[in-house]
């Protein structure tokens, strides 16, 4: 049965908002910690490692909750298909490890860094054999949510204990990682309860899910080598310490993302479904997710932009300070890479256009690497920020050409100008806190409140529709709610 989209709205949302606080806790603690080079290294591996656990992931979770999400009123059909999922799985999570093996033999530079890697190539398993797609296509937010809070704040806790001086890279690498393999543990075990897997490990079996998940994959190498190599190439350009700047920036953005991409998360398996069943509420859904998509991530965007240079010292230290230019031009991602991700997760997955989804990002790859490779040298960290920005919008371009025939471009153009338009306080009031000359975080503070206030009220000024639409759903909710407290 269905779960309702706005309980699976709610709790995922609160499982992300603790994502987003954790690091908030952490990056500080981290930073002051470990120092840039500390924060670096392990950044640095970890980019290495990306590519490894994208060959152990294959594109499958993508797949299999598209293709799982059509099955799931029909269990042994669902059963079969994920026995199935997870023999290829396993095949592509032992490639990886030789792949990763043959390559830290081959690559002498990497030896000092040895450790870091076996300790940080636990993600590869957890990537490979997450079973995470099975909660997906069930619905079951509350399980994910609940399960992901735990490890959370305990990684917190150990973060604490372990991480305390700047040779502490081991530990802090531990603690990154914990989360994810822990959830892929668990994940087995809700895995086994829902279905009982029958495994054969034959070639018949799975070659009719190859040609889709190899495009899927074809995306994911594009998507992960243009959002990994720009540490990857600081790194072997410039050094460690460049990572560790870029990390805190794009760190601070990217967990603002994480925000509104979940946020849409929980939509696609009912957005797979629909796309197989009702073209109507397909569309319907669609249209109204992707404008509460751009209420949000716009003033995500300049909020980020107006107090860049607060959020690094408070979040990183001064010593961090060379990271708020970089940070700035981030920002402006949030936009394109929020709605781009929607386009191409929600939208254009579903309905079976993955191959126009990897052109995009082949060419967003593509823009990456040439730029970065051109601005690095000379312009060093920001030169990789404006690499990554400009690879976005290539990606955003492409993928609204993708689907134009499904977007109702009007209303979400005129949603656009109004969101953009109710943010141009932001600036006003940040230059207001600033000369007011309270302490850093009461100036943040105040600046966050007051911009709140004024988003919203000038959204109701300009007759937002989507911002009425989503007042009227929280309302409906609320009086669900209390409702069914009254009985």
């Amino acid at each position: 049965m269905a779960k309702s989209l706005s309980r699976n709205f709610s709790v995922y949302m609160l499982k992300n908002l603790v994502s987003i606080a954790v690091p908030l806790i952490t990056i500080p603690y981290a930073s002051r910690a470990l120092g840039p080079s500390g924060i670096g290294d392990v950044q640095y591996v970890q980019s290495w490692i990306s590519y490894f656990s994208l060959i152990a992931g294959l594109g499958i979770s993508s797949y299999a909750v598209r293709e799982g999400s059509k099955l799931r009123d029909e269990y042994e059909k669902l059963q079969s298909f994920s026995s199935e999922i997870i023999e290829i799985s396993v095949l592509s999570t032992a490639v990886a490890y030789v792949a990763l093996w043959i390559f830290l033999r081959t690559v002498e530079n990497l030896r000092p860094y040895t450790f870091l890697f076996v300790v940080c190539s636990l993600l590869v398993a957890a990537t490979g054999l997450n079973t995470e797609w099975i909660c997906t296509i069930f619905e079951d937010y509350d399980y994910i949510s609940k399960r992901s809070i735990l490890f959370q704040l305990a990684s917190v806790v150990i973060l604490f204990l372990l991480v305390k001086q700047r040779n502490d890279t081991i530990q802090y690498a531990v603690v990154l990682v914990m989360p994810t393999a822990a959830a892929c543990i668990l994940n087995w075990i809700y895995g086994k309860r829902k279905l009982c897997w029958k495994f054969r490990f034959g070639p018949n079996a799975i070659k009719k899910h190859i040609k889709p998940i190899i495009c899927i994959f074809g995306v994911g190498i594009a998507s992960t080598i243009y959002t990994s190599l720009d540490s990857t190439m600081l790194g072997y350009i410039i050094g460690t310490d460049a990572v560790g700047i870029y990390t805190v920036a794009s760190r601070l953005s990217k967990s603002v993302l994480s925000l509104i991409n979940a946020s849409c998360v929980v939509f696609l398996p009912r957005l797979s479904y629909y796309a197989g069943t009702n073209k109507s509420k397909f569309n319907d859904l669609s249209a109204r997710v992707i404008n509460a998509l751009l209420l949000l991530a716009i003033p995500c965007a300049m909020g980020l932009f107006t107090l860049s240079r607060e959020f690094i010292i408070i979040f990183s230290s001064n010593e961090f300070e060379a990271a708020t230019v970089p940070m700035q031009i981030l920002s402006a991602n949030i936009f394109f890479s929020a709605l781009d991700g929607f386009l191409a997760w929600q939208i254009l997955i579903p309905i079976n256009r993955e191959k126009k989804l990897l052109i995009a990002t082949i060419v967003g790859m593509s823009v990456d690497g040439v730029l970065n490779a051109l601005l690095i040298k000379n312009y060093g960290v920001v030169g990789a920020s404006i690499a990554t920005l400009l690879a976005e919008v290539c990606v955003c371009v492409i993928s609204i050409f993708s689907c134009r025939d499904l977007l109702q471009f009007k209303p979400m153009i005129k949603n656009i100008f109004q969101c953009f338009l109710a943010t141009i306080p932001f600036l006003l009031i940040h230059r207001l806190c600033v000369v007011i000359n309270y302490s850093l975080m009461v100036c943040v503070l105040l600046a966050i409140f007051l911009s709140c206030i004024a988003y919203i009220v000038a959204l109701s000024l300009l007759k937002n529709e989507s911002f009425f639409d989503l007042t009227r759903e929280i309302k409906k909710q609320l009086e669900t709610k209390m409702m069914k407290v009254q009985k």
